[in-house]
């Protein structure tokens, strides 16, 4: 996930199935992942584009376009809208690990805008599988102190059913520093991310920030951003399971003069939390 991004994945009621796995996980990696890597060092061969290209170029020119985007996101109110949903391959992870009886689910979606200037910050979040249908979070400075305030529309009882599609991987766990008074970060890729395959408009990385857990990052070559991330859960023979997809939708800098419209303290009901 980018950088500053918490990613607390619960994996609570699935330790057990990772016990033991680590040798095995270590085999995997120490056997196929060192000489896949140094062959990419080199050269990727692309779906759809020319047959030698220079990884080296590509991954300098990604990493200059993001410190460019962080530069360019201090200029102004910065605000990026997420579409985060659960991955393809949750029922059958939750169903291979916690057992046939678990019921099928709706899809969970959760739509996150933020926007944020200096330590200003605002996110609204619509979700179809937490108790607000709809939240808004507001950090603003009063009397020289930053105070976080708090809207919950549309409140309702979670299905219960989900409880097992949430303690694998609850999506809320992307955004916690949302709903407190740290700024949200602007989505980069990390540092170490490793280029696995370029085609003539995106380009993948894959990083591995815990054990067990795999993190595909897509980059649009016009803009050298990232537009989608994949969340991969590993079993204990390396396959993956896509667990959870992260949408970039939108980016975009808006005058630091609209600062009273958007982050106007009446324009929900707030109640002042910390």
């Amino acid at each position: 996930m980018p950088v500053g991004l918490d990613i607390k994945i619960r994996l609570r009621i699935f330790r057990a199935y990772f016990v033991g796995r680590r040798a095995l996980l270590s085999a995997f990696s120490a056997g196929l992942l060192v000489p896949i890597l140094a062959t990419y060092m080199f050269v990727v061969k692309p779906v759809d584009a020319p047959p030698l290209v220079d990884t080296g170029a590509i991954v300098a020119s990604v990493y200059e376009a993001q410190a460019a985007e962080i530069t360019k996101s201090e200029t102004g109110i910065y605000h990026v809208k997420r579409i985060i949903k659960e991955g393809s391959d949750k029922p059958a992870f939750v169903t291979r690990v916690a057992g046939e009886g678990i019921p099928a689910v709706t899809e969970r979606v959760d739509e996150i805008e933020t926007w944020q200037h200096n330590d200003t910050a605002l996110a609204l979040i619509e979700s179809n599988g937490t108790a607000y249908g709809f939240e808004a979070f507001l950090s603003l400075e009063h009397d020289g102190e930053l105070q976080l305030h708090h809207y919950g529309g549309d409140a309702h009882i979670v299905d219960q059913t989900r409880k097992a599609y949430d303690a694998a991987h609850d999506l809320a766990t992307l955004y916690t520093e949302y709903k407190s008074l740290e700024r949200p970060g602007v989505p980069v890729l990390p540092k170490g991310a490793q280029l696995q395959e370029v085609t003539s408009e995106k380009a993948f990385f894959v990083y591995r920030p815990v054990e067990g857990l795999e993190i595909e990052a897509v980059i649009d070559l016009k803009t050298k951003l990232v537009v989608e991330e994949i969340i991969y859960v590993l079993d204990e023979n390396g396959d993956r399971f896509e667990m959870t997809t992260v949408l970039y939708a939108d980016r975009s800098v808006i005058p630091a003069e609209e600062f009273e419209k958007i982050f106007d303290p009446s324009q929900y009901e707030y109640a002042q939390v910390s």
